[in-house]
């Protein structure tokens, strides 16, 4: 199991962190040198704005490759965004059960490894639960419920 850790400055330089179990940093980089985790996202439209940053900041030390996504409840939003991030049209979902359904059909070598919620706060819950359901690790902002 991984676990992703983004932290950025004020300056906006970016430090991603990456931690197994226990935290194993100068071995664990050098085994992830050459193989890239599968990243999925739900929400991060261009519509919206934290989602992309999200995504930007994923993908710029390229250790992770963005493979699927549920961009937008609307769906011609979803499509334009995957496409702009170069998703292939048949892992661009419609809706973020869909990712979950679809993916799990995919071999182990394909379908992403883990899911990032970037969607408005109010609907954080449901698709984080979902993933976690499904067994897929979840990077998400707070606030996970409102209480």
């Amino acid at each position: 199991m991984y676990f992703l850790f983004l932290f950025l400055s004020n300056e906006n330089n970016l430090l991603i962190l990456w931690a197994e179990k226990e935290l194993l940093t100068t071995k664990l980089h050098k085994r992830m040198e050459n193989r890239k985790l599968r990243m999925g996202i739900i929400g991060g439209g261009l519509d919206g704005f934290i989602g992309s940053v999200h995504i930007r900041a994923a993908l710029m030390e390229s250790q992770i490759e963005l493979v699927c996504g549920c961009f937008s409840i609307n769906p011609e939003i979803s499509y334009k965004s995957g496409r702009y991030f170069s998703v292939p049209d048949d892992r661009i979902y419609e809706t973020y059960p869909e990712i979950f359904e679809k993916e799990a059909l995919l071999p182990d070598d394909k379908r992403m490894q883990f899911v990032v919620v970037v969607t408005p706060n109010h609907v954080h819950y449901e698709p984080a639960a979902m993933a976690l359901y499904h067994g897929y690790d979840v990077v998400i902002d707070k606030p996970m419920i409102f209480s």
